[in-house]
């Protein structure tokens, strides 16, 4: 390969602005939908060529620095999707240290910065959610939880991705644990204080999503889905953050609404809330839409969805299926 072909294909996985963002949303929706095989085949691939296209340039360019980046960004990437499709809120808080990690490369801190900053969406749409259905001890907890996320990004921000100081880490941990966390002394004090201050509350939360579902009736489901979807999603995406929630939460949604019995008479208000789930899973992954109408049964959808809102059900599952085939 000459080195204009070489430039040409860095410049087409990286994209112009050289944060590989159309490349990390297929890793994403291939995270979500693809089988375990497919996943761990063509993510491999993609984690190689990466590494390969890095080795290949320059010693200390720019370029080899966004290849690094953007092949931590795909291993980060690949675990947020599944940390978040499983509730699995302690690896979630055991990835914020690596944001000050000394024996981290500088391209793998930002990395984490950027993919935290990616999933804003999905993290504030399972926060709406459990702010609205946990009961008060998941609402606290989730709260420290939030605000350790928010308070990692805001430090190492101040810093320009810098290492920290010592006492800025001790501030940090200070302010998540009520300055009952302990001193620390180097960062492998700091990373067994943090997991120590919020275990309690990763324990907590890890199953939270779907004990929030246990009475949920098809009022308080459609009132959920149109807070969501009130809520803007990712900036620039025309989604809104209902389309954000986690893959399980909207089937539950859809399923509660349906289960409660509104086919015995049925309510276009449902059955609008049903169409905005679908909607804007759609809107954002096509793919996923058609794992949604899986999950719930299109069966179940057929029957409940009437009138004109199954015209909409098949303009949708015609839109996604278009999408598909782009």
């Amino acid at each position: 390969m000459s080195n204009d072909q070489f430039q040409a294909l860095a410049q087409k996985v990286l994209g112009e602005d050289g944060n590989a963002n159309e490349l990390l949303d297929a890793v994403a929706q291939l995270a979500r939908t693809g089988n375990a095989g497919q996943q761990t085949a063509m993510l491999s691939g993609v984690k190689e060529l990466l590494r390969a296209m890095a080795n290949r340039a320059p010693a200390g360019s720019d370029l080899r620095s966004d290849l690094v980046q953007a092949g931590h960004q795909v291993n980060y990437t690949e675990k947020m999707v599944e940390d978040l499709k499983n509730g699995d809120y302690v690896s979630l808080v055991g990835m914020l240290p690596d944001l000050f990690d000394p024996n981290l490369p500088p391209e793998q801190r930002q990395a984490l910065r950027e993919t935290l900053r990616r999933f804003e969406p999905e993290i504030r749409a399972t926060e709406t959610l459990m702010r609205e259905k946990g009961d008060i001890q998941q609402r606290s907890k989730l709260g420290r939880f939030m605000n350790a996320r928010r308070d990692a990004i805001d430090l190492y921000d101040s810093t320009g991705g810098q290492l920290p100081q010592t006492n800025q880490l001790q501030q940090f941990l200070d302010d998540i644990t009520g300055a009952a966390g302990g001193v620390i002394d180097e960062l492998e004090d700091f990373r067994t204080m943090f997991a120590k201050a919020l275990g309690e509350v990763s324990g907590l939360l890890d199953s939270a999503v779907g004990k929030a579902f246990d009475h949920v009736d098809d009022d308080e489901a459609r009132n959920l889905i149109n807070l969501l979807n009130a809520k803007d999603g990712r900036e620039g995406d025309a989604a809104s953050l209902l389309a954000y929630l986690p893959f399980d939460a909207k089937a539950m949604l859809i399923n509660d609404i349906i289960d409660s019995g509104f086919g015995d008479g049925v309510l276009d208000d449902d059955e609008q809330a049903i169409l905005d789930v679908l909607r804007e899973t759609m809107e954002k992954d096509p793919a996923e839409f058609f794992r949604l109408v899986n999950a719930v049964g299109f069966d179940k959808l057929d029957t409940h969805v009437q009138g004109d809102e199954w015209d909409e059900f098949m303009r949708l599952m015609k839109k996604a299926t278009q999408g598909l085939a782009a």
